[in-house]
């Protein structure tokens, strides 16, 4: 084709690889749950393709999303409630807790709530270790989530 930019409205753009939607899936997370104010460009919350200008992104789907469409939307929607219902996720303070090659952690408190995030970035599923601040075990939060965290296993066994 003569014409590059007509070109980009012509062919066929699709995902090559499904692992994209794995990834844009841990970034709307991390996007939800780091300090500041997140943002999602239409297409990303249901990882719409697209190209080089002119085709950055086609047209907004609303229905006939693959499986995989459908599962990037679902936890983007779950991610975006969690973020506006709890409040360390929103106002908190920001403490990191792991930063190494496969792992990524911190911690956001706002008052009396905290939330620990954990990101694994290897390909697989791994048990994670985590020091809790030393100046969290002085807090009646730390004595709060260890009896909730001793009742929990009691329940189980």
């Amino acid at each position: 084709m003569k014409n590059s930019k007509m070109a980009g409205w012509l062919r066929e753009i699709g995902v090559g690889d499904p692992v994209g939607y794995k990834k844009l899936q841990c970034f709307t997370a991390f996007n939800m749950t780091i300090p500041g104010i997140p943002t999602i460009y239409y297409g990303d919350e249901l990882g719409l393709p697209g190209a080089n200008d002119p085709d950055n992104r086609r047209m907004m789907k609303f229905d006939q999303l693959s499986p995989e469409e459908k599962q990037t939307k679902e936890i983007t929607e779950k991610l975006v409630h969690l973020r506006r219902d709890k409040l360390p996720l929103t106002f908190g303070d920001y403490e990191l807790l792991i930063s190494d090659q496969n792992t990524y952690a911190f911690m956001r408190t706002y008052f009396d709530n905290i939330a620990v995030v954990i990101f694994n970035k290897g390909p697989e599923a791994m048990s994670i270790s985590v020091t809790i601040p030393e100046w969290f075990s002085e807090t009646s939060l730390m004595r709060t989530l260890v009896q909730n965290f001793q009742k929990k296993v009691s329940d189980i066994g």
